[in-house]
């Protein structure tokens, strides 16, 4: 993980707000995840557990979204929201490719809200933590996962620069 210049986040998005829009929940619970059904996690077993849920840059517009990121050293081609709910985790995986550029892009992240005990980002045995609003970290495409451990979402941006 390594910590860029911030982006310009607009000063509109904080939880409460974002919260507003109607989010994407994910995962699709296909046979990709039969180990979480088996120990009694699931979409009909618990509300809580793997749970993530997903806002396109587009549906955020669509639905009347106000302000887009900004980075004064990087094209931001594409982003989306990543929102965790309380006591929900995204379990530890790898993306797909590389930790090489995407078609000449990379995968970067920036916290929504300054670091609350018990949102948990981990990257390998490295845990992201002090972080302040519009911390932006390239994400280096190891393996990976997110936690929230409190009462309140844990809600990043996602992007990819060129």
């Amino acid at each position: 993980m390594k910590k860029i210049k911030n982006i310009n986040l607009p000063k509109t998005w904080s939880i409460d707000y974002l919260n507003n829009f109607k989010w994407d929940v994910r995962p699709d619970w296909g046979p990709y995840h039969q180990k979480w059904y088996d120990i009694g996690v699931g979409p009909f077993v618990s509300p809580r557990g793997l749970r993530y849920d997903f806002l396109r840059d587009r549906e955020f517009i669509e639905q009347g979204g106000v302000g887009i990121p900004t980075h004064d050293n990087y094209e931001i081609t594409h982003w989306w929201f990543s929102k965790i709910p309380p006591a929900c985790m995204i379990e530890m995986h790898k993306d797909l490719g590389e930790a090489k550029p995407i078609n000449e892009k990379v995968r970067a992240c920036t916290a929504i809200t300054d670091y609350i005990p018990g949102h948990v980002y981990i990257e390998n045995d490295i845990l992201w933590t002090n972080y302040k609003k519009g911390d932006t970290f390239l994400l280096d495409n190891v393996i990976h996962g997110a936690a929230n451990l409190t009462l309140t979402d844990k809600i990043t941006l996602q992007m990819l620069l060129k």
